[in-house]
């Protein structure tokens, strides 16, 4: 079952509850994503890089947006009280790579290293609406009005 909640009431953060097995600190570094970056990507080491060309690449690829990206996006669900109890790095990597692909369900379990389907659905749509959230935090309705009043006004 797909967890469902309002934008007004926050969910609780990760640092809510330090007992929760897999959790991570509130504020992870490039090293934590590409740890599970190269997990999903089935590398032998996961500890071990390869070129930070090929990864930043490879990670774009699959999740359609840079680490530094990811991160920021990390950091915003955090200090806004969006991050979802018991959400990891993981499970936010699918919801990337869940909307880049758009693959059908058994797909999605394969690519998430066999992760059961309700499990990788769940936190997906949980992230989702975490992600979903932060629109007014992030999206300027300044520049939307200026579009659509004055299109061809250039700034």
């Amino acid at each position: 079952m797909i967890q469902n909640f309002e934008c007004d009431s926050k969910i609780k953060t990760m640092a809510d509850n330090d007992a929760r097995k897999r959790q991570w600190e509130a504020r992870p570094d490039t090293e934590d994503v590409m740890y599970y970056a190269r997990t999903i990507w089935r590398r032998d080491d996961p500890l071990k890089p390869m070129a930070a060309s090929t990864e930043v690449r490879d990670f774009k690829e699959f999740f359609g947006c840079l680490p530094s990206i990811f991160l920021a996006l990390w950091n915003l669900l955090y200090t806004m009280g969006y991050l979802p109890e018991g959400g990891t790095i993981e499970h936010l990597l699918w919801m990337l790579m869940f909307m880049k692909m758009y693959p059908i369900r058994k797909q999605m379990s394969v690519l998430c290293g066999g992760a059961d389907k309700d499990t990788w659905a769940k936190w997906v749509f949980i992230f989702l609406d975490a992600v979903a959230c932060l629109e007014p935090h992030v999206v300027s309705t300044l520049l939307t009005v200026c579009f659509v009043v004055c299109p061809f006004t250039h700034f």
